[in-house]
């Protein structure tokens, strides 16, 4: 074949024993002169687009390249317990940007599309029926974004007689496209992925089919991502757990109540966790890490009432008295009236699925 010459077949099918494929006359440089039959039938061979993290198309996260990712996490609002759960208003647009790369011959129409997550594992939860997505397939325009909405098993278009998304791209050439996701009621601490198909279209019928050549990358949207709880224990004045249920580090306060004597400390411990996926053996995903996490424990404040009663059985040696933090924590105290009332603990970076503790005690007067 000499596509130049011979000129192509103006047909829509690719099997040329079909009445769509044969179709024309001979159109080439050599129109008139050819001996040995009419014009060529062209057909580029789909093949399969990367799809992933802004700039990133080719990320492979835990597992391969259909499970990288995009982690961000939302603002929860202030002074609201973890197990309260998230309303649809406290539940932002959260915007993601992807890129996918036409790996094939030729110019490439590659459609996006969600698809409905696996089974959760770990801290991520099933997506809740009401999620919306919407698809910019040119991130800002002109396209018209298609929005979706998941009722707890499928994804369907808002609007019927949208057309899937799709970007025309050239060989080897990268584009990027938006994808907002907008949860309904939400419980807190948790993550809940979002799978972006990007697929080429060889039947025409608008879905990533298992014929068709497709790749997924995952935009998870976090209802906060650092967790903290405090527990505490009774020690004898040796630093022995006192036998019992108050021996062993509780939330009830109750348990502990009944072993509170003067003499006797109390440990308080404080176990903050960045819940976030890690990539683990995976490339270029984009991560949640916890920046400038600052954990203090105020002796006055909210419910605490421990300073008044108590005292820290080492202060001032060492100037930062019994508080202990596992990691690499900075540790700083503000004093009043000659102890310890408040105990900071500042991390610079907390990575995902990285746990620490800031522990401290307090003899009880």
């Amino acid at each position: 074949a000499n596509v130049a010459a011979d000129g192509t077949d103006p047909g829509t099918g690719t099997d040329p024993t079909t009445g769509t494929t044969n179709q024309g006359a001979d159109t080439g440089a050599n129109a008139g002169t050819k001996t040995a039959g009419g014009e060529d039938t062209v057909y580029t061979i789909a093949a399969v687009p990367l799809n992933g993290p802004q700039g990133q198309p080719a990320a492979v996260g835990p597992t391969d390249n259909n499970d990288d990712f995009t982690n961000k996490s939302i603002i929860t609002p202030p002074n609201l317990s973890p197990t309260v759960t998230l309303t649809d208003a406290q539940t932002p647009v959260i915007t993601f940007s992807n890129t996918v790369q036409n790996t094939s011959g030729g110019t490439q129409v590659v459609y996006l599309i969600p698809t409905p997550p696996a089974a959760p594992t770990g801290t991520d939860l099933a997506l809740p029926a009401g999620t919306k997505v919407t698809i910019d397939p040119d991130g800002a325009g002109p396209a018209t974004p298609v929005a979706f909405t998941y009722n707890g098993t499928v994804f369907t278009k808002d609007t019927a007689a949208d057309a899937t998304p799709s970007i025309s791209i050239a060989t080897g050439a990268l584009a990027t496209y938006t994808v907002t996701v907008d949860l309904p009621a939400a419980a807190q601490l948790a993550g809940y992925p979002v799978p972006i198909t990007a697929f080429v279209d060889t039947n025409a019928n608008g879905l990533p089919d298992a014929a068709d050549p497709s790749n997924r990358t995952i935009d998870r949207v976090y209802t906060g991502y650092v967790s903290l709880q405090k527990q505490a224990r009774i020690l004898e004045a040796n630093g022995t757990p006192v036998a019992g249920a108050a021996g062993s580090f509780t939330t009830d306060s109750t348990v502990l109540s009944p072993a509170v004597t003067p003499g006797r400390m109390i440990e308080y411990q404080i176990t903050y966790k960045n819940i976030s996926l890690v990539q683990g053996s995976g490339t270029n995903n984009v991560i949640l890490s916890a920046k400038n996490l600052t954990v203090t424990e105020d002796g006055t404040a909210g419910t605490n009432t421990w300073f008044t009663p108590t005292k820290d059985p080492v202060y001032p040696t060492p100037g930062t008295g019994s508080a202990i933090d596992s990691t690499t924590g900075a540790l700083t105290v503000t004093i009043t009236s000659g102890d310890i009332q408040v105990y900071t603990d500042t991390l610079t970076t907390l990575g995902p699925n990285v746990t620490g503790t800031l522990t401290f005690r307090r003899l009880i007067r």
